[in-house]
């Protein structure tokens, strides 16, 4: 059964969609209003970010140097309490990390936040931010793993469920179908906006010299523009009824899952193939 949307409560729009019109706001006007932001918040943003990288870096490091000195004493261990320390480092900078994307997305979401009450945020929802990264994680990638088109309509369906979150607080799979809800019916113009915005990013990372010190930089403009065009649609829309049965949520998962079983069933019959051409040469060869 479609879900009942919430009321909008405190949310405020900061884009002028055309609500009679139907229409979303121009890309030329949403890059205006991103910018607007992103010179009000570009401290706060690219700190949170910068912060976030840190937090996925400094445990894998820590763990890996406190494995590197426990090996010092067992002789003949080295190797395996490294990968060990890696391993519970890349775990404990999994979870520093959805806290710090957390954080940067409520800050993103939400003006009045600087990097404390990001924090503060992010880390009351830092399991619900862990549930909702891991099911984009696999479900995206598996819609890519379907040849390709399926995960393009994938990220533009989902693209919003990292918004969904902290402004409607809506969490794991009814954050995705949501999403979901707000893009239908306007698949096309979300497509044409996202690409424009990816395409700009790819632009500045390819600048010679300073594209990677530009890259850090955009990214907070190009979360500010993503979230602009999540706020035209519910502008436009209002808040959505979307389905949010069980049903629903498993089929998604399981077309996902499709992709990653379907790309190693080819693998293994190529290989096959292969194999069984390579044999039939072979066999050719020493007959004749």
């Amino acid at each position: 059964m479609p879900r009942t949307p919430k009321p909008p409560g405190s949310w405020q729009k900061r884009t002028e969609g055309s609500e009679t019109s139907g229409k979303l706001t121009g890309i030329g006007n949403l890059f205006e209003k991103t910018w607007d932001i992103f010179k009000r918040r570009i401290g706060t943003l690219i700190a949170l970010y910068l912060l976030t990288i840190a937090l996925v870096l400094i445990p894998v490091g820590i763990f890996v140097l406190i494995a590197y000195l426990i090996s010092l004493a067992f002789q003949g261990s080295t190797e395996a309490l490294i990968v060990a320390g890696s391993v519970i480092g890349a775990l404990a900078g999994i979870i520093a990390g959805c806290w710090g994307f957390g954080a940067f997305f409520c800050a993103v979401a939400d003006e009045g936040l600087g990097i404390k009450d990001a924090f503060d945020k992010g880390g009351q929802k830092i399991w619900a931010f862990i549930w909702l990264f891991s099911l984009l994680g696999y479900i995206v990638p598996g819609g890519f793993l379907l040849f390709f088109i399926p995960g393009i309509l994938f990220m533009v369906w989902f693209a919003f469920a990292v918004f969904i979150l902290p402004n409607e607080d809506e969490k794991g799979m009814n954050a995705v179908l949501k999403s979901k809800e707000y893009v239908k019916g306007y698949w096309f113009d979300v497509f044409g906006r996202l690409f424009i915005i990816w395409l700009a990013s790819i632009g500045v990372g390819m600048i010679p010299f300073i594209g990677m010190i530009l890259s850090i930089m955009f990214v907070p403009f190009e979360m500010i523009f993503v979230y602009l065009v999540y706020e035209d649609l519910r502008s436009v829309k209002g808040d959505v009824a979307y389905p949010s049965s069980t049903g629903e949520k498993v089929k998604w998962i399981g077309i996902a899952t499709l992709g990653y079983i379907i790309v190693p069933i080819i693998i293994v019959a190529s290989l096959g193939i292969a194999f069984m051409h390579s044999l039939t040469v072979l066999k050719e060869t020493i007959l004749y």
